[in-house]
């Protein structure tokens, strides 16, 4: 294996983790954690009851990655629909196109008219109304 082989075979190896991204809306869920905990107590949670703690903090937890995965779908799926209509615009604008040059190719009145300067009629007319007042 040549120098080229042993890189090849270097970026095929795992790469180390150099820092770890922190969870989306970390300090939202802690608080609502928080709360649930502080509710906990104001009420009087005993030691026996630690397992319904655990479950409620667990189910806070479990709401908090509903919530997450929800609001990620929906970003990915308005990231979609604007692909879509920027795509369907620029198909638009393509076929609009082609259509106008095969027109043009097809019939030559339409490349006469298309071609001529559309502000030309309105001169002549001004032009013919100033002899006539003059």
């Amino acid at each position: 294996m040549g120098i080229l082989g042993y890189g090849y075979k270097a970026s095929k190896l795992p790469k180390t983790i150099k820092s770890v991204k922190i969870a989306n809306r970390l300090t939202e869920r802690r608080k609502n954690t928080d709360d649930l905990l502080k509710i906990r107590q104001q009420f009087g949670t005993k030691a026996s009851s630690t397992n319904k703690v655990a479950s409620s903090v667990k189910s806070t937890s479990a709401a908090n990655d509903q919530y997450d995965k929800a609001v990620k779908a929906r970003k990915i799926k308005i990231k979609k629909d604007q692909t879509k209509g920027i795509t369907a615009a620029l198909a638009t604008g393509v076929g609009g196109a082609t259509a106008h040059g095969v027109a043009k190719k097809k019939f030559p009145k339409y490349k006469k008219f298309m071609e001529e300067d559309p502000f030309k009629k309105k001169k002549n007319k001004w032009e013919k109304n100033i002899i006539q007042d003059n």
